[in-house]
């Protein structure tokens, strides 16, 4: 009797471990499927990019309604104010900015600086999305560790680090629909919009609610078109609905000038 009761506990080891090596191996597949589902410019050779942003004040400041100040004096300066920004081969970015119009006095610099710092947030916040999903991935690499669970029609990915957690939503085609954050500074969810290329999903726009620890809640929407720079597919315009307590304020940024370094392989 002993004898058979260790004999079927052997066999049920012997026929558990295979499975869950399968699971673990399908589980791999899946995740190196999704990444390889979207356009990566990383793998297209992309090393450094760089390239200057225009935004379209007129717009924002109409939507704002602005003073006489501001309409006058301000709009002038920011319409001659250029940002530079560059990317790094981490997908890191780097925010500056020049102005060939000097303000008229302090009252206008101070709003110079509060306009320039604002934009330069949007354009941090936008670069830190759109290379996650562009230049890297925001899903872990198949070796890493991540629970994964089918779930009807839809896989819940869910991965993080001490404090910080992240879930995903892939369809089955293993499609990014949905990335949720969790963190004591931030917690947010991200919608991505995509369009087909012949090298994989281009992330054509995204919309997402964001609220910080200590801040107000709010919405944004993007909708990205692009353009062929040196056989690479890179923004040409962004145009953002931002929702906040104080209204809705559109912005739009034109994308020019544009200098990347490739890897010598590609």
């Amino acid at each position: 009797m002993i004898k058979r009761v260790l004999l079927s506990a052997l066999l049920l080891v012997v026929c558990l471990v295979p499975s869950v090596a399968r699971q673990q191996s399908s589980d791999q597949e899946i995740i190196r499927e999704a990444r390889q589902s979207s356009y990566s410019l990383k793998s297209q050779g992309l090393v450094e990019l760089k390239c200057t942003v225009q935004p379209d004040w007129d717009s924002m400041y109409a939507a704002v309604k602005g003073d006489k100040v501001g309409t006058e004096q301000l709009l002038p300066i920011m319409n001659s104010t250029h940002f530079t920004v560059l990317l790094g081969p981490d997908g890191a970015s780097t925010i500056s900015h020049e102005s060939h119009v000097a303000p008229p006095n302090e009252e206008v610099a101070g709003r110079v600086r509060q306009s320039v710092d604002g934009m330069e947030q949007v354009l941090t916040g936008f670069f830190q999305t759109w290379s996650s999903f562009m230049f890297n991935s925001p899903l872990p690499e198949p070796s890493d560790k991540y629970q994964l669970e089918k779930k009807g029609e839809e896989y819940d990915l869910s991965f993080g680090q001490g404090a910080t957690q992240v879930a995903v939503v892939l369809n089955l085609d293993l499609v990014i629909e949905e990335v949720r954050l969790t963190s004591p500074q931030l917690e947010g969810t991200l919608h991505p919009q995509w369009s087909p290329s012949d090298n994989g999903l281009l992330l054509s726009g995204y919309e997402g609610n964001y609220k910080a620890a200590a801040g107000q809640p709010s919405q944004l929407s993007a909708k990205i078109a692009y353009e062929e720079v040196e056989g690479l597919s890179l923004p040409s315009t962004v145009d953002f609905t931002v929702s906040t307590a104080v209204g809705t304020i559109p912005i739009r940024l034109v994308f020019q000038d544009y200098e990347v370094k490739l890897s010598p392989t590609k």
